[in-house]
Parts: structure tokens; sequence; C-alpha cells
């Protein structure tokens, strides 16, 4: 709406020079347009993203071949998705922004490139790539994207997953997507793998798991179904003591993407094996979603194993703290495995110290064969009247 427009542009006047805050501007003069909420979007649509890029060149300077510079040539290379957006469809507003941002992408690379050539990093290859085959160069872009290959394979070992992941997946899928040539996508993204042995483990995983995707996205199933297999005896061939959780979680994520079930059951038990051994993880995965991740897959018998692991570790905390998350979280775990009247048992523990959230509790799926009872509604009940409860 215009008070709000009016409002965020009188913000940014406070700190004109931080692009985020313009990007920002940008985002929500999109989020109105096409809505007719807000004549005035559209203008500054407009004014936000030639500020923008008027502050990407004033920022370049020397933090160009750092992470800010990598953002910068995002921004540009991106404009034309948001002036897309921003036009509402309408090239006589969408067309020109674009047109301008693409082109002073393209000469600020190539000036860059030519003064700079030992500051050239895969992400600026991969934003000039994206830029040229915007523009209608698709030979120009497939030169660039081999440069950026070739920067992405001599990245040195101690090289961040995500910097690799990212590099990655946009070469890729920018071979795929918007130079159409999906054979060099495939080749590109097996050379990388291939490559991916000279840094660390971590590191080579994540490249490989990235280009397994991208191949996925574009549609190289049966190519991208050859390497999750061997990938699979890969992982099956380390030592014993090595934590494969993230790994095998991520192969499972893949296989399920491509389509194939059987690797993705075999990755699930994979990573149940890993919990195990190594404990609850990698980033919050428990053995409550691998259960579901089992069901899914078809695979109850495992599925209720997993849940009574998952279950054994609730009862060792609810000993030691019989607090209202706790106790939640048994009758959970009780209701998994098909202890229903204990669940209902513990639910009502947990209310009595405390336990209130009503929407959570009516829609968790751990709970699902309880919800019919009417000493469940009772206890929903109970917990939206606090004075109730206990």
């Amino acid at each position: 709406m215009f008070d709000a427009d009016a409002a965020a542009l009188a913000q940014l006047k406070e700190r004109p020079d931080l692009i985020d805050s313009w990007t920002r501007v940008v985002r929500l003069a999109l989020s109105r347009l096409g809505t007719g909420a807000s004549p005035f979007s559209a203008v500054l649509t407009q004014a936000a993203v030639d500020r923008a890029i008027d502050g990407v060149v004033d920022r370049l300077g020397e933090e160009w071949a750092g992470p800010n510079g990598a953002e910068a040539m995002l921004w540009y290379t991106a404009s034309h998705q948001l002036a897309v957006r921003a036009g509402g469809g309408t090239p006589d507003f969408a067309d020109p922004i674009a047109t301008a941002a693409r082109a002073r992408a393209i000469d600020l690379l190539i000036e860059h490139s030519q003064r700079r050539p030992e500051d050239m990093r895969h992400w600026h290859w991969n934003s000039l790539a994206f830029a040229w085959a915007r523009s209608g160069k698709i030979s120009y872009a497939a030169g660039a994207l081999e440069r950026a290959e070739a920067a992405l394979a001599a990245l040195p070992a101690d090289t961040e997953p995500a910097v690799l992941q990212a590099g990655v997946f946009r070469m890729v899928m920018c071979l795929g997507q918007a130079v159409g040539d999906l054979d060099a996508a495939r080749a590109s993204a097996e050379r990388l793998v291939a490559a991916a042995d000279r840094w660390p483990a971590d590191a080579a995983d994540a490249v490989l798991d990235t280009a397994l995707g991208a191949m996925i996205q574009l549609g190289l199933n049966e190519p991208a179904s050859a390497m999750l297999a061997s990938r699979a005896d890969g992982l099956d061939a380390r030592p014993d003591g090595d934590d494969l959780r993230s790994e095998w979680l991520r192969l499972s994520q893949t296989a399920g993407l491509a389509g194939e079930a059987d690797l993705e059951h075999r990755a699930l038990l994979a990573v149940a094996d890993e919990i195990d051994q190594h404990g609850e993880g990698p980033r919050g995965f428990t053995r409550n979603e691998l259960g579901w991740r089992l069901r899914r897959a078809g695979d109850e018998p495992a599925a209720q194993r997993v849940w009574a692991r998952w279950l054994a570790d609730q009862e060792r905390l609810v000993g030691a703290d019989p607090d209202a998350g706790n106790l939640y979280n048994l009758a959970c775990g009780l209701a998994l495995i098909g202890r229903d009247e204990e669940a209902l048992d513990a639910l009502a523990r947990a209310v009595a110290a405390g336990w209130s959230d009503v929407r959570h509790t009516a829609s968790d799926r751990d709970l699902s064969t309880l919800r019919e009872t009417d000493r469940f509604r009772s206890l929903l009940d109970r917990m939206a009247t606090p004075s109730r409860a206990g």
C-alpha cells in the first residue's frame, strides 16, 4: 500500500549504502504489483532497482573478489527475474530494467576479467554466463561456464563446502537451462565429481550431492541414478567409525528426488544405523522423523524399531526431568508404537505440568491415533481452558 511503500522508502534514506535494504524495497514493491494495492509500487520498483545497481557499483572496489562481490553479481544477474516480476509480465516495464542491468553486468565483468584476471572467481564466470545467456549469446555463455568449471576445480582444499555447492549448482543449472545443453551439464557435473577427490570428505560429498541434485532437476535421472548407486557403494566402503549421518541423509533425499525407492530405503536404514552409533542428528534429524520417512518408504517394521528407540530416549528424559515438553514427547512416542492408553496418560501428565499448545497437539501427526477418542478431546478442552488444566 502507498503508506507502507513510502515508509519503507523513508527508512532507506537513513542507510542508503545498504544494497540489501534496497533489495528489500524491491521485493516489497513486487509483492504489491499486480494486486491493485498500490499504484506507487511500479515507480518505487524502478527507483529501487536503479539505486541498487548504483549502490553495487559504488561498493565494488576492493571487495570485488570477496563475498560482497559475489552478492553484487548475483544481484545483477538476478535483476531480470525481479524486473519481469516487477512488470507483472508487462514487457514495456520489465525489459528495459532487465536489459540495462544485464548490459552493465556484462561490461563490468569483462572489464574486470581484463584488468584483474587473477581475481576472476567461479561466481564471476557463472554470473557472466547467466548474463550472456539471457542476452542470447549462448556460445559466449558456454565459454564462460568452461572457465567457471576450471575455477571450481582449482579451488583450494580448505574451501567451504557451501561455496562449492553454490558454484556447482549454479554452473550445472546454467548449462542445462540457460544454455540448453543437457549433455554438457551432465559431463561437467561428472568431471567436477571426479575432481572432488582432492577435497576433504565433507567437501567432496557436498559437490557430489549438489551435482546429483542439479542433474535430477534437469531431468537427467538415468546418469544421476548411476552416480547415486556408486555413491552408496562408496559410503558402504568407508571405515566403520566414520560419522556418515549427513552423507546418508543427503543420499536418501537425492534418491527420493530421483525416484530411486530402493536406494532411498537403503539410505534410510543406513541413517538409522548411523544414529545408533553417533546419536541423533544431523541438523535436528531425529529418530522420530526417520521413523516417518521409513513408513513413507513402506517399511513399517523398521519404522516401529526406530520409534521404539526414540521412545526409550524420551523415557530416560522424563526420568531425569518430567517437565511438560518431555512428557508430551513421551506421549508421542507411546502413540507411535500403538500404546494409546499409556500415551493418553502421558499427555494428561503433560497437561497437568503446563502443556497448553492446543493447535500443535490437535494437528500433531504423532498423535493421530488418539484424535477420535473422547479422552483426547477432553484433554484438548482442558488445554484450551487453562484454569481447568491439572
